[in-house]
């Protein structure tokens, strides 16, 4: 007979995006802290043993020996070292501690986030160039239009992008991405020693973006798009709503490195899904989005990014040029403090497929929508990571409905669909936008 599923009570550990690989990474980073490397491999053993890959605060003092005491010490010790996270979970028992083994990656990736502070006018600093550049003069930007190299770049490729920087698959992948109207299968390389940009990358990609159109040329004199521009690490940071410190500028650079250093392909295009973007790209043909990123100006002491050289591809950053066609990513996902990696990809997903509907809820079965967001997740995990996405977006009034800059997401738990329906009174994506009202050709300049 099967071994009966044991139950679990009391606080709760789970191995969140840890596999093996993270385990021995985890083993030798706790070379020097042998008990807190034994509380590692307990929990790893006893996660897998369990069919949702969680186990109990009994089932590990039972394994380890210890007293409730001596178990939360070395607990807290992780916690410590960044090794471990503790959250709150809701479940029709009440309210349970969950304590979530972080990868050593994923760590020094937090270390460095929470030296990452607001800018003090974060809430004056909109990301559009003319207040970043104030010589240029002023001009009407319509706002709402979505042009073709936006669509393309930002809410299609981002997609074949990770939710985070562990676990396998960190140097290539492959998706299939539904849009509208089809399919296309889509491919991502990073170089040697280096790895594929996550989701939380596309932010500065975004704010260089906007920085280095058709306002960048006139500054520096009517300079080819081909020749690149010279962009301040600082009007970056800004543009995010981020204090232009040292640690904000080199970790920005960073993140445009991974850009550099990674390939796309398109494989394969079905019920013409790409035909708005037939000219951006070629079956079979790897492309860069960034071609080549160097420092232009570094600190005195070496240690900080100042200026860089940045050449975006040719196809793609020739549709940025006209003044009306700019970036339509809400100021909320450009400027988030420390978003989810999920909450990014929802947004960008319902950009990509639920785009301007809001007559009648669109009906995705939770299976689909995590094998395109996330299907190296578990269906268990990523339901429960959508649950608790949904619980802190949640709509006053509406206890399975949650709000997302210019959509509405309704699940319930025990639902087998999730409904998706654009924002009525969003001005971006909403009934007044200029989605159906957007001009047939570029207007005169």
């Amino acid at each position: 007979m099967p071994e009966p599923q044991r139950k679990l009570s009391g606080s709760l550990f789970t191995l969140g995006e840890c596999g093996e690989i993270d385990r021995k990474a985890l083993e030798r980073t706790l070379a020097d802290s042998p008990k807190l490397a034994e509380l590692v491999r307990s929990v790893f053993a006893l996660c897998k043993e369990h069919p949702e890959m969680m186990t109990d605060i009994t089932h590990v003092r039972a394994d380890l020996g210890l007293s409730r005491s001596g178990l939360v010490k070395r607990v807290n010790a992780l916690i410590d070292e960044g090794l471990m996270e503790a959250k709150k979970r809701t479940d029709p028992r009440g309210h349970r501690n969950v304590y979530v083994v972080l990868s050593p990656a994923e760590a020094e990736l937090r270390k460095s986030a929470a030296t990452i502070e607001p800018h003090e006018q974060n809430a004056a600093l909109v990301p559009q160039v003319p207040a970043l550049f104030p010589d240029l003069p002023e001009v009407e930007m319509p706002e709402k239009f979505i042009g073709k190299g936006e669509r393309f770049l930002v809410f299609t490729l981002a997609s074949a992008l990770r939710l985070g920087r562990t676990g396998k698959n960190l140097q290539y992948r492959r998706v299939r991405l539904r849009l509208k109207r089809g399919w296309c299968d889509l491919e991502v390389r990073a170089a040697a020693n280096s790895y594929i940009p996550s989701i939380l990358d596309t932010r500065p990609l975004i704010a260089a973006l906007t920085l280095v159109r058709e306002y960048a040329n006139n500054i520096e004199g009517g300079k080819s798009q081909d020749q690149g521009h010279v962009v301040r690490m600082a009007d970056i940071c800004c543009a995010m709503g981020l204090d232009p410190s040292p640690s904000n500028k080199n970790a920005c650079f960073a993140q445009l490195a991974r850009w550099r250093s990674s390939e796309f392909v398109i494989r394969a295009v079905m019920r013409n899904a790409l035909d708005f973007a037939s000219d951006l790209f070629e079956i079979d043909r790897y492309f860069s989005v960034i071609d080549d990123l160097t420092v232009e100006h570094v600190t005195d002491s070496g240690k900080t990014v100042n200026r860089v050289h940045i050449v975006f591809n040719p196809r793609i950053i020739k549709t940025f040029g006209h003044y009306w066609r700019y970036l339509t990513v809400h100021h909320e996902i450009l400027r988030a403090r420390q978003p989810k990696a999920l909450w990014l990809m929802l947004y960008f997903w319902c950009r990509r497929v639920v785009r301007h509907e809001f007559r009648e809820p669109m009906d995705i079965p939770i299976e689909r929508l995590q094998k395109e967001l996330h299907a190296e997740s578990p269906l268990r995990r990523f339901k429960q990571q959508l649950g608790e996405l949904i619980q802190e977006n949640q709509v006053e009034g509406s206890p399975h409905t949650a709000k997302i800059p210019g959509y509405f997401i309704s699940w319930a738990p025990r639902e087998g669909k999730v409904a998706f329906c654009a924002d009525p009174q969003d001005p971006v994506v909403g009934r007044n936008s200029l989605a159906e009202q957007r001009p047939k050709t570029p207007p005169e300049e």
